[in-house]
């Protein structure tokens, strides 16, 4: 069986592909993270979401693909500039701090015909 670390992973990547629009995703790492309860939680920045001047989480249940539970949040850059400003809160236990920061990978170029 995959790691936890190997299925958020996963999620992330899947995420990154059908949502092209994201350029960053922060996971929060829990103190108690490897306790199977203990949910993935991703904070997604996206050129393509609305404003809503909160974070917002939405949680989902584990599937055979993916075996735990996951709390999303989708926000713009200019609330994560926010956020890095301490202008809005992220949701209780979520820390900047203990975050692993994931860069969308790089697209092809297809303006000079790649891809």
């Amino acid at each position: 069986m995959s790691t936890k670390d190997e299925i958020a992973q996963k999620l992330i990547d899947w995420h990154f592909e059908v949502e092209p629009e994201i350029t960053e995703v922060y996971r929060f790492i829990a103190p108690d993270e490897e306790n199977p309860s203990e949910p993935i939680k991703l904070l997604e920045v996206s050129e393509a979401t609305l404003t809503a001047g909160y974070v917002m989480p939405f949680g989902f249940g584990s599937t055979e693909e993916f075996p735990y539970r996951s709390v999303v949040a989708l926000i713009t850059p200019q609330e994560m500039q926010q956020i890095k400003n301490q202008e809005m809160p992220l949701p209780q236990g979520w820390d900047l701090s203990t975050a692993q920061v994931i860069a969308a990978p790089l697209k092809e170029d297809v303006r000079n015909g790649a891809g």
